[in-house]
Order: structure tokens, then sequence, then C-alpha cells
């Protein structure tokens, strides 16, 4: 199943993994990897399940929670991405992408204090995000704080920009 996701074969992995599961007590890893090419199906429902499970015998992996959390929000289910994201950051303080998730979510719903707050801290941990810098010249454009936002968007821009969204906003086990 490994082999076949490395090569790009989605399908024959999803069955190769589904075949394993069968033979050997269901592990965090495989739960994971189910997900991520369930993810990358745009099967989002299928993969949020898998995540659940996953999370279920791993409760200690912020990447599991991470990853449950992305599906919960491309679901629309922001409530539950946010407790997913919080609950990866108890586990992985640094972990960047989630502040920039959780700042995401908190600048949709209006909290635009605690969203720069996130936006901040993923930043500390990686200066090269160009997601955060993108998001915080949003934010303070939002505010009226037009020479801080140009100031950040320029910084995105000179770091590559935005990326589309892609299976790339999931994490690797």
């Amino acid at each position: 199943g490994e082999a076949h996701a490395r090569n790009g074969a989605v399908e024959a992995a999803l069955d190769a993994l589904g075949r394993a599961m069968t033979l050997d007590v269901p592990r965090f890893r495989a739960w994971f990897r189910i997900g991520g090419l369930f993810y990358v199906l745009g099967r989002l429902e299928e993969a949020e399940q898998a995540f659940l499970r996953a999370t279920a015998l791993n409760a200690e992996e912020a990447k599991g929670w991470y990853n449950l959390g992305v599906c919960q929000a491309e679901r629309g289910r922001l409530a539950e991405a946010q407790l997913s994201f919080q609950r990866a950051l108890a586990l992985s303080y640094r972990f960047g992408k989630a502040w920039d998730w959780l700042g995401l979510l908190l600048f949709n719903a209006g909290d635009l204090v605690q969203a720069r707050r996130c936006f901040l801290r993923c930043l500390a941990v990686n200066r090269d995000s160009a997601n955060a810098w993108h998001n915080l010249g949003m934010l303070y454009r939002a505010m009226g704080r037009t020479g801080d936002s140009e100031h950040c968007l320029a910084q995105a821009a000179r770091l590559g920009g935005v990326q589309e969204k892609s299976a790339l906003t999931l994490v690797q086990p």
C-alpha cells in the first residue's frame, strides 16, 4: 500500500491498505495513510472517518488531529475543526500549520485579535510560511492597517506566494 501511494496509484494503495487491515490489528499509520488517500481523491467524509480511527488508536499524535481538522474545516465543520487543531497544538505547540489553520478559522469567525496571535505563532515557528504571511497580511487589511498588510503580502510573494489547495495541506506520518 505504501509503495502504491508513493507511485501515485491511489486506488491500488487503498485496496492494499484495506486488505492489510483485515490481516492485523488496525494501526495508526495505516488509518492515517488511508485518510490521506481518501483526501487526495476528494472523498472528505471517508478521509475524516479514517483520521478519526487513527486518532482513536493514537490520541497522542498531533499529525492525526491536524489532518482530521483539515478534513473537518474543508467539510464546513468549523467548530470541530477548531477543536482538532487545538488538540494538535496541545500535543505539539510548535506545529506551525495548525497555528495557521486555527488562525484562519478565527479570522473567518471575526476574532481578529486571536487570529493575529495564531498567525504570529505560526511565523515564530516557521518564518518562511508564505501562507501565514499572506493570512496575516489579509488580517491587517481587514483591520485597516494598510502598511502592515502590504509588508506581509510582499513577504508572502517573496517566499513564493500562496500555494493552491492540494493534498499538501495534509501532513505525512
